[in-house]
This record gives C-alpha cells, sequence and structure tokens, in this order.
C-alpha cells in the first residue's frame, strides 16, 4: 500500500524517513552582490509600496473605516518556545450583530396535566371557549399581564355555541350569537369592566354564526352565518338593526373588510355585478378608464366567502368568482372553499385560505396561488390575520438583501400549527407548531394583542406570541443566566429532568458524558474571558475546569478519566461504577469512551492559553494533558480502564484501526483523534517524544508489527454511507480538528515550514472534505471551527453561523417536535441508521422548528419526543464565544 511519509531536506545523503526527522535551523542566507540591475527592483518596489499606502489611505478616507466588507488578514506567527507559544486567531471581520426577531411565547391551558408553570384558563362553556374569552389588560405592555376571563361568567349572557366577536376601531365589541346581538362598551384595560350599550333579539333562521367583519367607513357590523348574510347597523339612539342582505344568500364561511384605501392604485377591474335586488348575474363594463383615477368607493371593499363562490361589495355593486370545486376538479381562481380571509389594509391585498392553499388577491385584481411549492409548511388552514409587525432578519453582510419588509405579516393557522408569511418579500418566516409554541395541535382563530403580539387560539388553549427584536449579544446573556441551574458539584455541567416541564425545578443529573457537555462551557468561558475580560468568566472557566480535572483525579489512576461522579449517598446501578479510592465519599463511572477524551483534550488548550493566570495554573493544565496522553501512549493507544482491560470505546491503536472490520468507522475519526492529542501535548509540555510518536503514526512507520500511515487514514475519516452516518461522529472529528490546527498554528514557525506542505495537503484534504457533507448542517460550532482551521473568508459560512445561532430556541426544554406532515420540506429517500427511509429532511430546518439542543444529535431529524427535560446552554454559548473570540462576530 502506498502511503506518503514526510521527508526534510538534510546535509546527509541518505534519505529522510520518518524516524530520521531532526529539526534544524535553516541554512544562512548569503546576501547578493548589489548591482545596477536589483537596484531599479529595489526602487520599482518601494514607488510600489508608496502607491499602495496612498490608495489604501485613500479608501480609508472616502468610504470609513468600519465598512462591512469581507477581509481576511494572514496570521502573524511571534518566535517563542513550543510550550509557551499561544496560536494567534485570524483577523475576519465580517459581521454586526444587527437586532432581529425572536418570537416569544405565553401559553395558557385548558388543563394543566402536565404544564403545572401555565396559567390555568378559566371553566369553559361547550365550544365557544375558543372563541369568546374576553383579555383582561389586553393592552398590557408584556403578555405576562394579560389574563383571561370567558364572556358569559363576565355579563352574565346567555352565550350559546357557534357565537362570535368582533371589536371596532374605538374599543367597542360585537357579541353575535345565534338569538342575539349585542353591544358591548369595555374598558380595555380592566375587561372586567363591560357595561351593554345596546341588544337586539335575532328572529332570523340562524343556528351558527361563522364569522364577523365590521365596516367602519358605514358603521355596520357584517356577519356571516348558515342562513346567509347579514347586517347590523347601530343608530344614533342606540338601537341595534339586523337584516339580510339579499345578494348572498348561501351560507357564508368568512367575511373580510377594508377601508378605502388612501393612495392611487391599479383598477379592481369587476367582471361581473350582483344587483342588490335581482338574482341575475350580468356582466358590466369597468367605470374606471384612467388607470390613475381610483376605482375603490368611499366604502372601501368588503370580501365574502360562500361554498362555491368569492364575492365581492365595493359598497354600489357586486360582482363574485368562482371557487374550485375539489372533488370533481371544476377550476376556479380559488383552490376551494374559503375557510378564512384577511386584509392587508394599508396596502390592499387580500388574502383567503382554504384546506388545500393560500390564496393572494393583488390590488391589480390578479389572483396568485400561494401552496407548498411556494413555502406553505402546511394547508387545511382554518385561520388568517394580518399584523404590522414583520419578522426582522438583518443581512449578515454588505450588499447582501435582509428579510422582511415593511408590508406586515400574514398569519396562517391550521390543523397543525401555524406559519408566518411576510407580505412583502412574499416568503414563509416561521412555522410554529407544538408546545413550544401553543397548546393542543389545532388553530382556531387569531386576535391582535399588545404592541407587537398576537392571541393564538388553538384547541387546547391560548397563547400570546409578542415578536421582540433581540441581538446575539442578549442571546447569550439569556443562555448565560441559566448556567448556574446546570452546574453540580464538583463543578460539571449536565442536562437536568424537569417536574411538569418547569425550569424552576431543573436538578442536574449525572450523564454518561459529564467531561464532554462541561468541556463546551469550559471553552465559551475560557473565549468570553478573552472577549470581555470579565473575571467572572475567568472564575467560571477556571471552575469548571477543576470540575473537569476531578473527574481524572477521582479515578486514582493518571490519565484516566471517569466519565461522570456522585457522592456515594446517590444511588446508582450497573458494574461501572466504582468507589474512589482516592477521594473518598464519591463514586466515579468508569468503561470511559474517546467521546470523553475529545472532549477533555478540546477544553485544555485553550484553559491553558487564555485563561490560566500563573506559571502554577498553566502546569496544572499541561500537566493533565501530559498524563492522558501519556497514558494512552504508554498503553499501546488505550485507554486502560480500572479493571485493567481497555474501555470499550477508548481504542486508538494501529492493529484494530487498520485491520479489524468491527472498527472500519473510527479507522479515520479515531485517527484524527490520536494526532491532534499528540501534538497538543508536544506543544503543551515540550516533551520530543510526544511529536515522535505523531511522527511514528501519521507516516508509514509502525508500532510493533503493525503500520501506521494515519496520515492516510483521516483523508476521509468522514463516514458518508447513509445507514452509518453517525452525526455524533461529526462533534468527535470537528472538537479534534480544531485542536490539530490550534497545535500546529502554535508551534514555532520554522519547525511549520519542515513539514507543513505535507501535512497542510492531508489535514486540509480531510477537513475539506468533511466539510462538503457537513457544511449543509449549517452547525454554528462547525462553521467556526472550519472558518478558524481554513481562515475560508466565503460570507456564506458567516450567513450560516449566524441563521444557526439566531434560530435556537429560547427555551431548552425537550418539547416533542413534529415535522413529517410537511409539504414544504423534501425528504431524504436513503436509509437512516434505524433503516428508515423519508424521516429525514434534505434541506435542514432552523433549530427552532426541530428537536436538536445538543452537536451529538441528527440535525435532519423531523420527529422527535418529549423527555420533560432541559438541555444546558454549552451548545449554543460555545460557538458564540468561539466566534466572538475569532473575530467572526
Amino acid at each position: 500500500m502506498f502511503a506518503p511519509s514526510l521527508r526534510t531536506h538534510s546535509r546527509s545523503s541518505s534519505a529522510g524517513s520518518a524516524a530520521s526527522f531532526h529539526l534544524r535551523e535553516p541554512p544562512e542566507q548569503v546576501e547578493p552582490e548589489t548591482t545596477s540591475g536589483n537596484r531599479g527592483c529595489k526602487i520599482f518596489a518601494l514607488v510600489y509600496l508608496a502607491g499602495c499606502i496612498l490608495v489604501s489611505a485613500f479608501y480609508v478616507i472616502a468610504y470609513g473605516k468600519n465598512q462591512h466588507a469581507y477581509f481576511y488578514t494572514e496570521e502573524v506567527w511571534v518566535p517563542g518556545s513550543v510550550s509557551n507559544q499561544i496560536p494567534l486567531k485570524p483577523k475576519i471581520e465580517i459581521f454586526s450583530d444587527e437586532p432581529y426577531t425572536e418570537w416569544i411565547s405565553q401559553r395558557w391551558t385548558y388543563f394543566n396535566n402536565n404544564f403545572s408553570d401555565w396559567p390555568v384558563l378559566p371553566k369553559y362553556i361547550d365550544a365557544i371557549q375558543h372563541n369568546l374569552y374576553f383579555a383582561q389588560n389586553i393592552s398590557a405592555i408584556t403578555s405576562a399581564q394579560i389574563q383571561f376571563v370567558p364572556v358569559s361568567s363576565l355579563l352574565r349572557l346567555q352565550v350559546k355555541a357557534h357565537s362570535r366577536i368582533a371589536a371596532t376601531s374605538d374599543g367597542r365589541l360585537f357579541l353575535f350569537t345565534p338569538s342575539n346581538v349585542t353591544l358591548l362598551d369595555c374598558n380595555p384595560e380592566a375587561t372586567e369592566y363591560c357595561d351593554i350599550v345596546a341588544s337586539t333579539s335575532n328572529t332570523s333562521n340562524i343556528t351558527a354564526v361563522y364569522s364577523l367583519a365590521f365596516s367602519e367607513s358605514t358603521n355596520t357590523l357584517w356577519a356571516g352565518t348558515d342562513a346567509g348574510l347579514f347586517y347590523v347597523t347601530h343608530s344614533t339612539d342606540n338601537r341595534l338593526d339586523i337584516a339580510l342582505a339579499n345578494a348572498v344568500q348561501d351560507p357564508v364561511q368568512t367575511l373580510a373588510w377594508r377601508p378605502s384605501l388612501t393612495s392611487p392604485s391599479n383598477p379592481h377591474p369587476r367582471p361581473f355585478v350582483f344587483g342588490s335586488h335581482s338574482d341575475e348575474v350580468k356582466p358590466v363594463k369597468q367605470r374606471c378608464h384612467r388607470r390613475q383615477q381610483m376605482c375603490d368607493e368611499p366604502f372601501g371593499l368588503l370580501a365574502v366567502g360562500t361554498e362555491r363562490r368569492l364575492y365581492f361589495y365595493d359598497g354600489s355593486m357586486w360582482w363574485f368568482e368562482w371557487v374550485s370545486v375539489w372533488y370533481d376538479g371544476k377550476g376556479g381562481l380559488v383552490d376551494g372553499s374559503p375557510t378564512s380571509m384577511v386584509f392587508a389594509p394599508t396596502t390592499g391585498e387580500l388574502f383567503i385560505s382554504n384546506n388545500v392553499s393560500l390564496t393572494r388577491v393583488n390590488v391589480d385584481y390578479t389572483f396568485d396561488r400561494i401552496g407548498p411549492l411556494q413555502g406553505l409548511p402546511y394547508n387545511q388552514i382554518n385561520a388568517l390575520h394580518f399584523s404590522d409587525y414583520t419578522t426582522v432578519y438583518p443581512p449578515v453582510g454588505a450588499g447582501q438583501e435582509g428579510g422582511g419588509g415593511a408590508s406586515g405579516t400574514v398569519w396562517v393557522g391550521t390543523a397543525k400549527g401555524y406559519a408566518l408569511y411576510d407580505v412583502s418579500s412574499q416568503t414563509f418566516k416561521g412555522y410554529f407548531f407544538g408546545q413550544r409554541w401553543h397548546s393542543g395541535e389545532s388553530i382556531l382563530g387569531f386576535a391582535g394583542c399588545c404592541s407587537q403580539g398576537v392571541v393564538v387560539l388553538s384547541d387546547k388553549g391560548v397563547s400570546v406570541v409578542e415578536g421582540e427584536e433581540w441581538t446575539l449579544q442578549r442571546k447569550a446573556a439569556h443562555y448565560q443566566a441559566m448556567l448556574h441551574r446546570h452546574t453540580r458539584p464538583p463543578g460539571l455541567v449536565a442536562d437536568c429532568p424537569l417536574r411538569n416541564y418547569v425550569p424552576a425545578t431543573c436538578s442536574p443529573q449525572s450523564s454518561d458524558n459529564d467531561g464532554l457537555w462541561t468541556s463546551l462551557l469550559v471553552v465559551a468561558e475560557s473565549c468570553r474571558y478573552q472577549v470581555t475580560k470579565d473575571p467572572q468568566a475567568q472564575a467560571n472557566a477556571w471552575a469548571l475546569f477543576k470540575g473537569m480535572k476531578f473527574l481524572n483525579d477521582v479515578t486514582g489512576i493518571h490519565g484516566l478519566m471517569a466519565r461522570s461522579v456522585v457522592t456515594t449517598n446517590v444511588s446508582v446501578s450497573g458494574d461501572v461504577w466504582h468507589n474512589s479510592t482516592s477521594i473518598p465519599g464519591w463514586l466515579w463511572k468508569g468503561d470511559t469512551s474517546s467521546d470523553e477524551v475529545v472532549g477533555h483534550m478540546f477544553a485544555y488548550p485553550l484553559v491553558h492559553d487564555l485563561v490560566a493566570s500563573s506559571q502554577d495554573h498553566k502546569s496544572e493544565v499541561s500537566g493533565l494533558v501530559d498524563s492522558i496522553v501519556g497514558y494512552i501512549k504508554n498503553n499501546s493507544y488505550h485507554l486502560i480502564d480500572v479493571t485493567n482491560h481497555s474501555t470499550t470505546w477508548g481504542v486508538w491503536a494501529p492493529r484494530p484501526l487498520n485491520y479489524d472490520l468491527p472498527w472500519a468507522d473510527q479507522h479515520g475519526i479515531n485517527a484524527l483523534q490520536i494526532l491532534s492529542y499528540l501534538l497538543s501535548a508536544y506543544r503543551l509540555t515540550g516533551k520530543i517524544e510526544y511529536f515522535e510518536a505523531w511522527k511514528e503514526l501519521f507516516n508509514n512507520g509502525t508500532v510493533g508489527d503493525v503500520s501506521t500511515h494515519y496520515g492516510l487514514n483521516i483523508i476521509n475519516q468522514k463516514i458518508t454511507f447513509p445507514r452509518d452516518n453517525n452525526f455524533s461522529d461529526d462533534e468527535l472529528a470537528f472538537l479534534p480538528y480544531f485542536v490539530y490546527f490550534y497545535s500546529l498554528k502554535g508551534l514555532e514557525s520554522r519547525m511549520r515550514a519542515a513539514y507543513s506542505t505535507l501535512l497542510g495537503d492531508m489535514l486540509t484534504a480531510s477537513i475539506n472534505r468533511t466539510w462538503r457533507y457537513a457544511r449543509l448542517e449549517r452547525s454554528s460550532a462547525w462553521t467556526a471551527i472550519y472558518s478558524y482551521a481554513t481562515g475560508a473568508k466565503d460570507p456564506s459560512l458567516i450567513e450560516d453561523l449566524v441563521w444557526n445561532l439566531r434560530t435556537w430556541p429560547l427555551e431548552l426544554i425537550e418539547w416533542e417536535t413534529q415535522n413529517s406532515h410537511r409539504l414544504d420540506i423534501t425528504f431524504n429517500p436513503e436509509q437512516d441508521r434505524n433503516l428508515q427511509s423519508n424521516t429525514q429532511s434534505v434541506r435542514v430546518l432552523p433549530a427552532n422548528e426541530r428537536t436538536q439542543l445538543r452537536w451529538n444529535g441528527n440535525p435532519f431529524q423531523l420527529d422527535s419526543d418529549a423527555s420533560s427535560s432541559e438541555t444546558d446552554p454549552g451548545a449554543w454559548l460555545m460557538p458564540y464565544w468561539f466566534a466572538r473570540w475569532l473575530k467572526l462576530l
């Protein structure tokens, strides 16, 4: 088998090999004699350099020095000793932390069986609870100040099922029931104070009220019922009059009204007129002949949806369009019977929903269909709502277009959650389904609330959803506040089970990977300290490091760390738990995996370089690295447990990795790990034995009688076989990638020059190949590490990094998520590790639409069960502060 070897120039005539490689001073450079020719070259170079300086100065004066340009500055390597040199980070200016939209949901429920911190709504009366709740303090700034009370108990009204409430712009409320119509005047700050202004009995044959719309221009309430279209007028003497609109006698399912547009726009052609006193449908000529003339009556425009027709009324005439009949294929301009309608009031567009799709009627009267191919996540639409608030998603870099506009948002409520449609960009800006956002499953209606909020009515309760403008810095502070409840003695971080999903009941428990999870927070706090110089960050990082060191000390074996520890009064089971002989009173969990070693070796270099405040502290960290790597190396690249046998996954030896089929998955990734450990140990301790061991493994050397060629192994370390694609291995590769590149960049420049060509080719080929697959995950952690390792300047990398950080859910509770019903995703036909097809998406969804709160999870997984536990914030804080330290953010 061909395997490249590492060679260097030597004064010896023999060929260089891995075994004969030595670090040498570079040969002396002889200064050539000065001639007139090279004097001319020097003069030209000086003139050229001066010109570059002048051009650069002009650019700074003309454009300023804070432009959001994309540029990269090469690293500068400062000579120094191997053990003390800190690798400098690339200087990349890309991102400005502009505010973006975070959606905050406060949930109420009718039942409190599982969610004890959710407020419980008052008991409801039959089926009307979904539509007839008043909100106390509805104009409150925050949803926490809102309370809901039922109409019937508030006013002692005999409210029946299938009733509706409509609000006017001056705060009055119309309550329309099958038997009566009531006008209420309520205090918006305290809706328990309501007066009945007027009321009238309904003598019509109405059994269900489906929709209400209030026309401000004529002070008229329009009601869509099973008996047709009715209108109610309020006279000056407080009398309510109700009448049937003869133009529409079919059952009316939904209504929408908008006021007259205030600026000239394209005319609204009316191909048919429907007389108010005639059943005859007649074509009419368009009355507006000039395109600048406003074809809009002072009344505004009323839209009426029935099973087969979509009617329009402008105050003087009626006309209609056909609705498609889905079961026999008869086509109209709307796919099916309208279920809800809403106008964008300022721009005039009408949005119509049905069980198949969404329709947009533009101001020029063109109808556009919005279905799954246009991004609709799910159909079976029950309700629509328009909000002036537009999702804010600012661009990451200069010259890029941001998301959202100034035209508002249409909220699309379906049988499975709701979606937000941005009117300006004509794209969907999010899909919200499940207990992370609302109780129950089906969305039944919406109502405006607060300054930028919307009340969402579901089949199991009510949610108030507010759009708040956050920055990533604010989000970091939000997660930082969670850290204390996830930290347990002796300084470890872990998930915590919750009682009834209440975060306040968080009590962190032992896990299989205490060291790995803690290591992410150690790195996060180390980088935070370097960025902010906050002494608390330094103290946190050191305290968490001491917790990781405890995992090493508790075993009593130098170089062997425990998976986890608990005090002896904690009940545990299994033969992997052992009483500590070095620290009495503690139990430690053995059979430590390679995952744990990856975490320890990831954290220690940054603690040493960024946090350790004294030489004693640095020696403590480097001594721990020496102990771990030396223990593995001296045991023929195995992690030997207290049982005197190798742990199940602690194997980096050439024979199993290169020749045993059961270890084929680890053939490349474990080679990458041990090479990074040896190089890091050499940099931190200065012991040449680690560099010699690294050469022995990297080249086509031998350990015992087994060939190594680990340099070749690492090139294709990423397993791409779909049935064996383990996303945990991405974590176990990218953390060592960082350690490898970080160690390499930290070594002396003359040493790097001796072998960087060959090493760089293999290592670069490896990470670039891995990245071709991992980039699809849009992981902020892997993106940051790849950007550091390669110095990549592609702005789209930072776009992915920021997108992932922004969409990470604020709640780290493991809610149930479901996405396999969605219509806007493409399913992956390949079998996964569970031998199932079409269970993963091809395009990774935003983090707040799925459940992947750790980096070892599958980001393409569509569905997951709830676990009533809260994940620690390390998976977000690590890439955020890591990217801040690298000046990627």
